[in-house]
């Protein structure tokens, strides 16, 4: 399928991720990698994100100068996951990539655990 450098709608996919089959007591770890915008507005996506914590991380990318900051920024916040921005021109795409896999691969919590201060 070749693109047709039209628009994003992030949330037929956001929606088929959050609703597909996955493993009890893990989080999903979703990359969303973008270059523009969403058509249904950031506020969509980042309210979506926001509903489904408990069940995911989503991680974003801004692929160059026209990535919607608002919702690169807001989709990583709400999703506890990280933003990060490229530039095709002067940087690798990979390595942003990369970097986001790494952290992904750590620990996290859905919740604060308090510590035991009992000791």
């Amino acid at each position: 399928v070749a693109a047709d450098l039209g628009g994003t709608s992030l949330i037929p996919p956001l929606d088929e991720i959050y609703n597909s089959a996955h493993q009890p007591g893990f989080l999903k770890q979703i990359f969303v990698l973008t270059d523009g915008q969403n058509d249904e507005g950031a506020d969509a996506a980042v309210k979506l994100v926001a509903s489904k914590k408990g069940f995911a991380r989503v991680f974003s990318l801004g692929i160059g100068s026209d990535a919607d900051r608002q919702l690169i920024e807001g989709i990583a916040s709400e999703g506890g996951g990280v933003a990060e921005y490229v530039q095709p021109s002067t940087e690798k795409i990979e390595t942003k990539v990369l970097d986001q896999l790494r952290i992904a691969l750590l620990p996290s919590l859905l919740k604060a655990v308090p510590l035991d201060t009992t000791n």
